[in-house]
């Protein structure tokens, strides 16, 4: 997340965090018109059963975020704390 951005800005965090998660080993798949429906619900529907199989961790998680108006996601992907566990998780096939 970059507040206020320009698109410019934006693009190049993208390509930039592209890169980082190609270099730890996580490749992406070229986006298409017509698998995005799919894929889309597949990735809510991951999404939703990450929050049901711990329903209360993510809604106090939540529910600090509103309270705090703080978000570990405001800075480019190699400097947020959260965004290298998830990395890891990933990787390694294993969650938190």
């Amino acid at each position: 997340m970059f507040r206020d951005a320009p698109l410019s800005v934006l693009v190049e965090h993208h390509r930039a965090a592209l890169a980082y998660l190609e270099g730890r080993g996580l490749p992406f798949k070229p986006v298409s018109a017509a698998s995005f429906t799919a894929d889309f619900k597949g990735a809510v529907a991951a999404q939703r059963a990450h929050f049901l199989a711990r329903p209360i961790r993510w809604a106090v998680v939540a529910i600090w975020r509103s309270a705090t108006k703080l978000t570990p996601h405001v800075a480019p992907l190699d400097k947020q704390p959260t965004g290298q566990r998830q990395i890891a998780a990933l990787v390694t096939g294993r969650r938190g």
